[in-house]
């Protein structure tokens, strides 16, 4: 595990419960691509092969300490947050992000702190889509007393320019102020950002009947009551979600479970995993998933470690049948899904977990 203690947390974020894989065209050709250290990328694969939907990149934690070479750059821009005297201190920001993660998008500064480098809390925005250009306003459902304000002159996954503020509406205060014209930064581990969803713990291959195999990135996490999720991620807005009760005494090594999913769908309460067709839509402007329970395939779950906070689950869903009706990816088709995947398991999401190989 990857273990991130930050002593400069400036911000209680909304925090709740949020190397690039390309497509394998045949067989025998395989094509990938490799992110940068500090750019959000997106998927280069053909057209041809991926039509519209392709898989996002994976996001792998980069530790906050080494990101020195941060030190030597040009400010991006300025970030204002209160001292502990009460009176407002500005530092130079060094990176920007603004980044989509499972459970909403995040907003996360570095700046150089009185002992070296230091990263805001999340700012998390349950928003569908960030808006380009006029100025937008987001009250947390979560917290209403907290209210965001920002301007994204360009996309925020091209460039970071443009301004945010966060503050309590009652008394006023600014908890955090940002002005930025820079290069979009991928995210650091902070407090919350596991458990949002925002950081790779796994990979799946999917491969279809003409024998195209996709490969893309999964999050998995430790939810409440033992149940862990895991969220393959087959574009920006659908994935693959395996529900998994696991209590303690039975994490074990070995095969956890194996059952035809049509079972599963007709007796629900009498197995401990479920199987999600996942879409991402907006109710009420709010990010939510819409998730249709998967009708056919077989699901087998095995775990190589008998601990969760390291042990790696192999997940098959085989003759996966998509129905024509889903909007996502492989819709009318059949599938053979394959992943494997580690979990973030504390609560305070700072531990991001390796992702082992495919």
């Amino acid at each position: 595990m990857i273990s991130i203690p930050f002593a400069h947390r400036l911000l209680t974020g909304a925090a709740i419960a949020c190397l690039a894989l390309g497509c394998q065209k045949s067989k025998s050709k395989k094509t990938s691509t490799t992110p940068s250290d500090d750019a959000t990328q997106t998927s280069t694969a053909p057209a041809s092969t991926q039509g519209l939907f392709q898989p996002p990149m994976a996001r792998y934690p980069r530790p906050l300490q080494l990101r020195r070479d941060l030190e030597t750059r040009q400010p991006v821009g300025e970030l204002s947050m209160p001292g502990a005297d009460g009176k407002s201190l500005t530092r130079d920001l060094l990176a920007a992000t603004y980044a989509l993660c499972r459970d909403g998008w995040v907003f996360q500064g570095i700046y150089k702190g009185d002992k070296g480098l230091a990263v805001t809390d999340p700012v998390v925005v349950l928003e569908p889509r960030p808006k380009d250009g006029s100025p937008q306003t987001y009250v947390n459902p979560h917290n209403t007393n907290l209210e965001t304000r920002y301007t994204f002159k360009v996309p925020p996954r091209e460039r970071m320019r443009g301004e945010l503020t966060m503050k309590e509406k009652d008394a006023g205060l600014v908890r955090l102020s940002a002005k930025f014209d820079g290069d979009s930064a991928v995210p650091v581990p902070a407090r919350g950002l596991g458990t949002l969803g925002c950081f790779t713990t796994g990979h799946y291959t999917r491969k279809g009947k003409d024998a195209l195999e996709v490969m893309g990135p999964v999050t998995s996490k430790l939810d409440y009551h033992d149940a862990y999720k895991i969220h393959a991620e087959l574009s920006q807005d659908h994935a693959i979600t395996i529900w998994l009760h696991l209590p303690p005494a039975d994490f074990r090594v070995g095969q956890v479970f194996d059952e035809e999913l049509s079972e599963v769908l007709a007796k629900p309460k009498d197995f401990a995993a479920r199987a999600f067709l996942d879409t991402r839509k907006s109710k009420d402007g709010l990010l939510e998933w819409e998730q249709k329970p998967i009708e056919q395939g077989r699901l087998t779950v095995e775990l190589e470690g008998a601990d969760s906070r390291d042990a790696v689950a192999k997940v098959k869903i085989t003759g996966l049948a998509i129905p024509s009706s889903w909007g996502g990816p492989g819709a009318g088709e059949s599938h053979d899904l394959v992943l494997r995947t580690r979990f973030v398991t504390d609560r305070a999401g700072l531990l991001i977990p390796i992702a082992p190989k495919p």
